[in-house]
């Protein structure tokens, strides 16, 4: 008897009990955690070279004897210096990563050399490494 009425009230409390149907975890579904610019830097190899010989001409033009000698010398290592600045200010990139936590809980980052356009807390997808708005 004990049994069947523990059955019964089983029965009863699953019948009343809502049926809740799991979603899928969608695998490239998350929320933009944080967007973050990464600076990337030109060595400045190519200026530094075309301001050497830019910078050796020019002092070379200065002077004469041993002082025409130095004055090339510091022309060549001035023009190098100044070229190698030169080159990094206009070669100096930016990229773009976004940090996206995903609806499992784990993190993925996707970096892009476009602003990206989606903002902080945006509902996105990650397709082949692209981000997409959702």
């Amino acid at each position: 008897m004990k049994i069947l009425r523990t059955l019964l009230t089983t029965l009863v409390l699953l019948m009343l009990t809502p049926w809740v149907h799991a979603q899928p975890v969608c695998s490239e579904c998350g929320v933009v955690d944080s967007i973050h610019i990464i600076k990337r830097d030109s060595p400045g190899v190519l200026g530094a070279i075309g301001g050497g010989v830019a910078g050796g001409l020019l002092g070379s033009q200065i002077g004469s004897g041993s002082g025409k000698t130095a004055a090339t010398v510091v022309g060549v290592v001035g023009g190098a210096l100044a070229g190698r600045e030169i080159e990094r200010r206009l070669r100096a990139d930016e990229e773009y990563e976004v940090v996206v936590r995903m609806d499992d809980g784990t993190y993925r980052s996707v970096r892009t050399e476009t602003p990206p356009s989606v903002s902080k807390g945006q509902r996105v997808r990650i397709i082949n490494g692209a981000l997409v708005p959702d």
